[in-house]
């Protein structure tokens, strides 16, 4: 098993994607290709592995008894996992190129690893090679790893190997910390990282995503935020992360003048607005564009069971920045959305 480096900030983040393999989750078979071919990559080291491939992992994939994770930058295999699933799971496999190991890949891997195995898994075990483990022990040790000595089967030729375990309790405690350090990685902050959770009543929601509603009302709304990208957040009955846009304009004026400019795109009645506005002298018009409406849609209440902390979920607005709770929770989001 190769080990990841530390997080970097200076990786091209836009062009990793993320593929799972497992149970009902059969990509294309170009795609297990890539998988089979970073795997067997360590064939000189691993004698008997593409064997191993072909008669134990491929039909235990499919079965659904072990998944996989193959991470692609670009149209280039650049990473691996294979996992064996239950109470006492195995990390079976985890390679990641050298020259992608200066990002925060293997940090990713381990919460993805971590989220399949959250129903069944009690303990993880994996066996390494004695110099492998020299150099990377600490990235192991943070998630409760611990080194129990030489494995009875070595598998691996030239080097003594180490068998390792961590109880799965101790690996989500540190994924769950871990989440602040690869939020930038998650929210691919070379395009817009989130600034805002922004709470709007579904019925809205519904009509920004159908292009018929492109400005949003407040009467109180900071215009340093104007070019942000802002988190759709669907308040009760729903308490769901439903999609994002961007603030490209912040407009303040009377509620007269706000209603005068935009009445056909605020998109509600004259009198609904009135309602809004209240004894407010002047209202901010939030202009809205590159609107994307989330294709899986993440409840606060999964979030929430997965930290194991209470969301406090914001009336108006509710800033990112700073704010650690918050970023772990749209970095979960993220993952949730995009590499399940």
């Amino acid at each position: 098993m190769e080990t990841p480096k530390q997080f970097s900030q200076n990786q091209d983040l836009k062009k990793y994607r993320f593929v799972k393999f497992g149970g009902n989750v059969i990509p294309e078979p170009e795609r297990f290709s890539e998988l089979k071919y970073l795997i067997e990559s360590q064939e000189d080291l691993y004698p008997g592995i593409d064997m191993w491939l072909k008669k134990r992992v491929k039909p235990e994939i499919k079965s659904g008894k072990r998944f996989g994770i193959l991470v692609n930058h670009g149209e280039d295999p650049v990473g691996a996992a294979i996992i064996r699933k239950g109470e006492q799971a195995k990390l079976c496999s985890m390679r990641i190129d050298e020259a992608h190991q200066d990002s925060s890949i293997g940090s990713l891997l381990m919460v993805l690893i971590g989220l399949e195995l959250r129903h069944d898994a009690k303990a993880v075990h994996f066996t390494i090679p004695d110099n492998i483990w020299s150099r990377h022990d600490s990235f192991f040790e943070k998630y409760g790893f611990i080194c129990q000595g030489n494995c009875d089967k070595q598998y691996r030729l030239f080097s003594n190997e180490l068998s390792c375990s961590a109880n799965y309790r101790n690996i989500w405690n540190q994924i769950v910390i871990s989440l602040n350090t690869i939020s930038d990685f998650v929210l691919k902050s070379e395009l817009k990282k989130p600034k805002l959770i922004l709470s709007i009543h579904n019925q809205y929601l519904d009509k920004i995503f159908k292009g018929e509603k492109k400005i949003e009302i407040r009467t109180k709304f900071s215009n340093k935020w104007k070019g942000s990208k802002v988190v759709f957040y669907s308040p009760l009955p729903y308490q769901e992360f439903v999609g994002e846009a961007v603030v490209s304009d912040i407009e303040e004026n009377t509620p007269s003048e706000i209603w005068e400019s935009y009445y056909d795109q605020i998109d509600c009645t004259r009198e609904e607005f009135q309602g809004y506005c209240g004894n407010n002298l002047k209202v901010k018009a939030l202009k809205l564009s590159e609107v994307e409406k989330y294709s899986r849609i993440v409840p606060k209440s999964q979030i929430e069971n997965l930290l194991d902390f209470e969301i406090h979920s914001p009336q108006s607005y509710g800033v990112i920045e700073n704010n650690q709770d918050l970023k772990k929770v749209m970095s979960l989001s993220g993952i949730l959305r995009n590499f399940r």
